[in-house]
């Protein structure tokens, strides 16, 4: 390979090369197109040699083809293949199912081109047992290890989902350096990375006091996972020292010869740079882990990464760290000076005073015990939570199975889980008071400990989301400010308010944004201009994009703390009629903590349209009507709205058939009412509701029926979680209920209440009737949402569900209809 077609960024590579090759010297130049590969010299060496071949630097991967491993294919009778996660020049590292224990693994598993050179099995070896020797929170878990049928070797690991902290640190610097090192720049900030550092220092002291080394020292080797997980990663080329031969004391046979080269230029110490020998030690680790510290401040490495220039590089004192604090400065030269006995012993000594500096050594100890305290009490607290969540699901179901009119004896065992989870619910009340309690005691030894501020941060938001959970806004917001108070980096981008929002739409220009702001207690939208970008930064708020060629094609999206950035993918607008609303596809939240048969959760519902309006007399008239002329009179009355009774020959019919005009009337009810044409058809069962379905599907070409609850309950409270269709404030005046006007309550015209909206535009869904909804899990029931003219507002909630026999009428009942073959 040229020096122009080599890899521009040398820590994507580890090199492994001979500065002196007694056997082959026109391999010296690592630059030579000519140069043999790793694979070339292991194959080329006689395989019951048991001498290790000179090792030749090479940045291009092995020329073999491996056996191929095909998807679904199950290895060692246990794992089942389910895709490559990567490849590498000894082997590749698969995606995994355990089907033993049924979880998702990752297994590296050595090429079948290699499987006989006695030197790549033992280094493989060496890998697996180095790796599964290291058992810390900052190591990935080994889980097996062995030989497949073929003899190809493999050992499996947890598998990490997150990015590494090159990543990271190229997010922190995409623009420069911060000026200031708490400044979140996509979700990180330099204060966050040098916590994550401060984590890795402490995996590597625990791997030095072992007695290994870790040799490839760099960002891309650290990975940064979703849940908060600092891990260092890739022990391949791992050293045993001295003090830790007792544990793998056949480990220093398995390494290159004296003068091979074994790292990353732009990371390596000088002593690694000139070659494999007794001089390579933990202080050689140490000395990267100062090139990784001064990368993460500046965004820059300490060297060129110029293979060529190497030997001229690492003679040449390292850079400043560009900061006015002495200590760290002192931290960083300490771990940088070319001479290795003037850096710290080991990454324990190094942790030891990185630590001093994050979080201040005065009386450090004492407080990290009354951390400990706080952390046991903190773990009895979940634990307890998810107790009381099973517990929660065995009441619920304990209450299905009791009537309200069962005996005593029956109740006695739901009263013995309800008073099992409020003792438990009482005791880790207790225990998070002691865990505060005992933080802010180790808070008033050490003010900057940043172990306590960060566990006093994750109570806080733990309390936080129990308090939004329950509706409970004003704890939330106190818990939030006492979040700010505390955080020292984790939870940044949670607390700054901010997000964005990606459209991936063809024309950003047809399409403006609006937030909505509460004024005068409703939800109304303020224009922010048309969109300029494809991605937008947003504060934490309800917004909507909205077509402006046709009002009716709007996306509402949620900003949350949660989840502070939105992708929106470009999705074809339908055609509407000016009764149709549309209802784009995606995930929302529906339910609520407090209805047990219908519990908070996040849905995905596709897209469909739905009627403004629910289905008129007039309307229903039409339907009876067209029946009379196409089946008969017979056929017509058994849909008729009709009084409940014991039979329906007993039922009293609330339309009249004139047999002169052949036309159906509307008279006085028997409580001598009379209903508007523009009133939405009650007395109604479920059964005619799907029946008007079915006739309005071959009136107008397309395919009609009744909502299921999820698709309703998103027509009506959209994607921010609104409990009503105007925000989560009721006037009775915005909506058809009792109270919205004075003297005798009844129902209302379908145009009466144009505020009871909700934001896709559809009306009536918090007062007037209540809408029918169907379960295609339960034929046999109807299920009834939204609020109703009899109802009482303050028991309103979008969220809750009824469920009655498809046969049931209800004066409070309609049913409006929806449609998923959308016409684009």
């Amino acid at each position: 390979m040229s020096k122009k077609d080599r890899p521009t960024n040398p820590d994507q590579q580890t090199l492994l090369w001979s500065l002196q090759s007694p056997v082959e010297p026109e391999a010296q130049k690592s630059s030579s197109s000519d140069a043999p590969t790793m694979a070339d010299a292991i194959l080329r060496s006689p395989r019951d040699n048991s001498e290790v071949p000179t090792l030749v630097a090479t940045t291009d991967g092995p020329t073999m083809v491996p056996t191929p491993i095909e998807q679904l294919e199950v290895l060692a009778d246990r794992y089942r293949v389910l895709g490559i996660l990567g490849k590498g020049g000894m082997g590749e590292i698969l995606r995994v199912f355990d089907q033993k224990f049924e979880r998702t693994l990752a297994m590296k598993i050595i090429h079948s081109a290699l499987l006989h050179s006695p030197l790549i099995k033992q280094l493989f070896i060496k890998e697996a047992k180095s790796t599964g020797l290291l058992q810390h929170p900052g190591t990935v878990p080994v889980h097996d290890f062995g030989s497949l049928s073929d003899g190809r070797l493999y050992f499996t690991m947890q598998e990490i989902q997150g990015i590494t902290l090159k990543e990271a640190i190229q997010a922190v610097h995409r623009n420069g350096p911060p000026a200031d090192w708490l400044t979140v720049q996509n979700g990180w900030s330099i204060h966050r990375l040098l916590d994550a550092f401060e984590r890795i220092c402490e995996t590597m002291a625990y791997a030095h006091k072992l007695g290994i080394m870790h040799r490839d020292i760099k960002p891309s080797n650290f990975m940064l996972g979703t849940y908060g997980e600092v891990l260092v990663m890739d022990w391949g080329i791992a050293k045993i020292l001295p003090h830790g031969e007792s544990l793998f004391p056949a480990a220093n046979k398995i390494r290159p010869n004296v003068g091979s080269v074994v790292g990353t230029p732009d990371y390596i110490a000088p002593e690694q740079a000139r070659g494999e020998s007794v001089d390579v030690s933990s202080q050689s680790d140490v000395f990267s882990l100062g090139a990784v510290l001064f990368e993460i401040v500046t965004g820059k490495t300490i060297r060129s990464g110029d293979i060529d220039n190497l030997m001229e590089t690492i003679h040449q004192e390292p850079p400043s760290l560009p900061v006015s604090d002495a200590f760290l400065q002192s931290i960083y030269e300490r771990c940088t000076t070319l001479d290795p006995a003037g850096r710290f012993p080991d990454a324990e000594a190094l942790h030891a005073e990185l630590s001093k500096w994050l979080d201040g050594e005065s009386k450090r100890q004492n407080a990290l015990l009354l951390v400990q305290k706080a952390k046991e009490h903190h773990r009895s607290v979940l634990q307890s939570h998810r107790t009381i969540k099973q517990l929660n699901h065995k009441i619920e179901q304990c209450k299905n199975e009791i009537q309200k009119w069962s005996p005593i004896e029956d109740k006695k065992r739901l009263w013995q889980l309800e008073d099992e989870r409020d003792s438990i619910q009482r005791q880790a009340d207790y225990s998070e008071i002691n865990s505060i309690e005992w933080l802010h005691s180790a808070l008033n030894y050490a003010p900057n400990l940043s172990v306590a501020h960060r566990t006093l941060t994750r109570i806080y938001h733990a309390q936080r989301q129990r308090a939004l959970l329950s509706s409970d806004h004003r704890q939330a917001d106190l818990m939030l400010e006492l979040m700010r108070y505390h955080d020292r980096g984790e939870f940044e981008t949670y607390l700054s308010g901010m997000g964005s929002m990606t459209f991936d739409t063809f024309i950003l220009s047809d399409w403006i944004l609006l937030k909505f702001e509460e004024t005068q207690r409703r939800l109304q939208t303020v224009e922010m201009g048309e969109l300029t970008q494809r991605t937008t930064p947003l504060s934490i708020g309800s917004y909507v994009i909205r077509s402006i060629h046709n009002p009716k094609h709007q996306i509402p999206f949620a900003i949350t703390r949660d989840q502070p950035h939105i992708q929106l993918d470009h999705i074809d607008t339908p055609t509407l009629t000016v009764d149709e609303c549309w209802i784009p596809g995606g995930v929302c939240v529906v339910g609520s903590p407090t209805e047990p048969s219908n519990p908070r959760r996040s849905v995905h519902v596709n897209c469909f349209i739905m009627q403004k309006h629910p289905i008129t007399n007039r309307e229903y008239l039409a339907f009876l009507h067209d029946l009379v002329e196409t089946d008969g009179i017979e056929r017509a009355m058994q849909h008729v709205p009709r009084t409940n009774a014991i039979s329906e020959s007993e039922a009293v019919r609330l339309y009249t058939w004139n047999a002169d005009t052949k036309r159906f009337t509307i008279d006085p009810d028997p409580q001598g009412d009379c209903w508007d044409l523009d009133w939405p058809v009650i007395m109604v069962t479920g059964r005619d509701a799907k029946a008007y379905a079915r006739w309005y599907s071959l009136q107008t070409g397309n395919e009609w029926r009744l909502p299921t609850p999820e698709e309703w309950e998103k027509a009506a409270r959209g994607v921010d979680e609104r409990t009503l269709p105007w925000g989560s404030y009721f006037e009775p005046t915005w909506a058809s209920v009792r109270g919205h006007r004075e003297g005798r309550v009844l129902p209302s015209t379908i145009y009466e209440h144009p505020l009871d909206c909700s934001v896709y535009g559809v009306q009536g869904l918090a007062g007037n009737v209540s809408d029918f909804c169907v379960d295609v899990s339960n034929p046999e029931q109807i299920f009834t949402k939204g609020g109703a003219w009899a109802h009482h507002p303050e028991f309103i909630h979008l969220a809750i569900v009824r469920q009655f026999k498809m046969d049931y009428k209800l004066e409070v009942c309609g049913f409006r209809l929806v449609r998923t073959d959308l016409n684009m």
